[in-house]
């Protein structure tokens, strides 16, 4: 009996144990189609998504992108379905359900406005001075918080995209 076990742990060994040794790890990063940071295309994944893949492949973990919109790539992270996801901006409030890597891009944050309604030297120094406007904007985004303190008037929509069309509309 005890070599009949031996044979059967032998056998179960020399079947498994290679397979579990050589097993990569793969986990998925959620991203949104946000060029030049990140992309859908797995050709360019974009800056972001360049660095992302090449720091885990250089300590042998595999990236799997998936692509969602924004507001669910978080939400998925927030509930473990998601390993990760990237680009964001870290806040107090993300911090409770996610660890954050020292940061890997930069970014400055400006408004778009047209220029044919809000004249050529709009300009304003605190945003409470925004608050006769209706600012474009989209949910999750780190500024919402602030904006709502501050009073502003926000309408949401699903990208930025879309914010960017409702400038050209006349």
């Amino acid at each position: 009996m005890k070599y009949i076990r031996f044979c059967f742990f032998l056998l179960f060994s020399l079947l498994v144990l290679p397979n579990i040794i050589t097993a990569k790890t793969i986990v998925e990063v959620g991203v949104d189609d946000w060029k030049p940071f990140t992309s859908k295309d797995p050709e360019n994944r974009g800056l972001s998504g360049q660095i992302i893949e090449q720091s885990f492949n250089a300590v042998g973990i595999e990236i799997k992108f998936v692509i969602y919109p924004w507001t669910r790539c978080i939400k998925m992270v927030e509930r473990g379905y998601l390993f990760a996801s990237a680009p964001w901006y870290k806040t107090p409030e993300r911090e409770k359900y996610a660890h954050f890597s020292e940061p890997i891009s930069f970014a400055t944050y400006r408004f778009f406005y047209k220029k044919k309604r809000m004249g050529v030297n709009f300009n304003y120094n605190k945003l409470t001075e925004l608050k006769q406007y209706i600012i474009g904007a989209s949910h999750d985004y780190w500024y919402i918080p602030i904006f709502h303190e501050e009073g502003l008037t926000l309408e949401f929509v699903q990208s930025e995209t879309l914010n960017m069309k409702k400038l050209f509309i006349e």
